[in-house]
Formats: structure tokens, sequence, C-alpha cells
């Protein structure tokens, strides 16, 4: 079985910048940041509901297959309140390597099995054929 570094499997923010002012709530800017991987489905869920989470943010939102986050923030938001954002990709993070764990002990099991598979048919086929120089 394959040794995992959970440093590795997560997904960390790699930059963060305010990209405008939100145009439809002008007293918001859209600050965005880069994850270094695109999540998936899973993980994006993990992100979206938060073990902890303050009301007085606009909850940040990202998407699976897609590499930024985006914070619809105050300015006053933006000088105290980032942390959430990183706190959120922590706690998706903490709770989707045991699910990130549990795929990758399933893609070794099943990559064991078709191995074994296919020894045990070449074995087959190793017996057919001397089964067949036999026979002549």
């Amino acid at each position: 079985m394959m040794e995992l570094n959970p440093e590795e499997l997560k997904i960390k923010i790699v930059d963060e910048n305010i990209r405008n002012r939100n145009e439809r709530y002008p007293g918001l800017f859209n600050v965005v940041f880069t994850l270094d991987k695109s999540p998936d489905e899973e993980w994006v869920e993990f992100f979206n509901s938060p073990t902890s989470y303050v009301t007085s943010i606009h909850p940040p939102i990202v998407n699976a297959g897609c590499k930024e986050i985006v914070w619809q923030a105050s300015e006053e938001n933006i000088k105290n309140d980032k942390h959430w954002v990183y706190d959120y990709v922590d706690s998706a993070n903490k709770r989707f390597l045991p699910v990130l764990q549990k795929r990758i002990e399933q893609k070794e099991k099943d990559r064991q099995q078709e191995k074994a598979e296919a020894e045990k048919i070449a074995e087959l086929n190793k017996q057919l054929k001397g089964d067949l120089s036999s026979d002549k």
C-alpha cells in the first residue's frame, strides 16, 4: 500500500488579490484566493459547510474544477476576517483527507485485483498452450 503524505494532498491557497469592486454591491470587493489545485465536488461540499463560521461575512464561493475562491468582502472584512477563508480551506482539507485516503486504498485494491486477474489469465493461457502442444 502506498504511503500518503497528507500535506501533499491538501488544497492550499497560493495567492490572494482584490479583483475589483463588486458591481451589484458597491460596498464590497471581489477578493480572489487562488488555489494550488482544483477541488472536486466532495471537497467543495466540505468547504461550503464549514465546521465553524462567522455570520458577519459573506460566505466564500468555490466551484468544483475551479482553482479560485471568490469572497465578497467589505474593506473592514478584508482587514479583519480573511482568516475565515483559510479556516474554511483547512476544515475542508481535514474532512476530505479520510475520503481521499479511502479512494486511494480502493484504487490500490482494484489495481491488485486486476493484476491478480491478469496473472491468472496468463497462467491459464500458458496451460492452454501447453495442452495444445502436447495434443499434436
